[in-house]
């Protein structure tokens, strides 16, 4: 089965949800549609100034009330480890990967949607068997040049799942697709040597055109 838990412990398969977060990376998570030239269509040139770091990755963080939650995300290829290192970047096969993380969090990333109306008593081995069950385990990327493409398509589909199974509130699925189709990335901005940075803070920024969310396809039974 497609999918890889990292670091989970099985009393965390079984603890509440309280709430469900979208989040951006910043640094690769997988090799998908938000990395590199992919991730915008029009990037506005700056005299003296780099193209800023695009948002190259979304993800869901389930969270607990405390500092443990859990990421659900999917990317290409099989991955031995939590690193984008031991992907097969010739892989279009997903791998929806469930990884034990804790806030605040070593991963460069922002949240940009978060949802506390959860269905009491959702766990994410719920989410994890709703994911099985619409064999959402059954994606593959779609190729695009030297990437692939479809996380963000695959984050809607989860979110939408999460919706009509009553586990989050009315709209979910609409809301994050809004976001998915944002771009994000952190500003830069000069340093004291007259440098440009790219490490500053990070936001929405309307001026750049997100490049149309790519969609994967299913290989086995599917609820659509």
């Amino acid at each position: 089965m497609n999918i890889h838990t990292d670091n989970i412990r099985i009393d965390q398969l079984h603890q509440s949800i309280t709430d469900i977060n979208l989040c951006v990376h910043f640094t690769p998570q997988g090799i998908c549609d938000e990395q590199g030239e992919l991730g915008v269509k029009r990037v506005p040139r700056q005299r003296n100034q780099v193209d800023p770091p695009r948002a190259n990755h979304f993800s869901l963080w389930l969270g607990f009330g405390g500092a443990d939650v859990i990421m659900l995300d999917a990317i290409p290829g099989c991955p031995t480890h939590d690193s984008a290192d031991s992907v097969d970047p010739r892989s279009r096969q997903a791998f929806v990967r469930l990884s034990a993380k804790s806030i605040p969090s070593d991963d460069d990333i922002g949240c940009v949607l978060r949802e506390f109306n959860i269905r009491e008593g959702t766990t994410t081995d719920d989410i994890m068997q709703l994911c099985i069950r619409n064999g959402r385990h059954l994606y593959s990327f779609l190729p695009v040049h030297k990437q692939q493409v479809g996380c963000r398509h695959w984050i809607h589909l989860v979110s939408q799942d999460l919706e009509r199974a009553g586990i989050v509130g009315h709209g979910f699925g609409d809301d994050v697709l809004e976001f998915l189709k944002t771009y994000y990335n952190r500003y830069p901005y000069q340093n004291a040597s007259r440098r440009w940075d790219t490490s500053g803070n990070w936001g929405p920024r309307k001026s750049f055109a997100r490049a149309d969310i790519g969609q994967g396809s299913f290989h086995g039974e599917v609820n659509k």
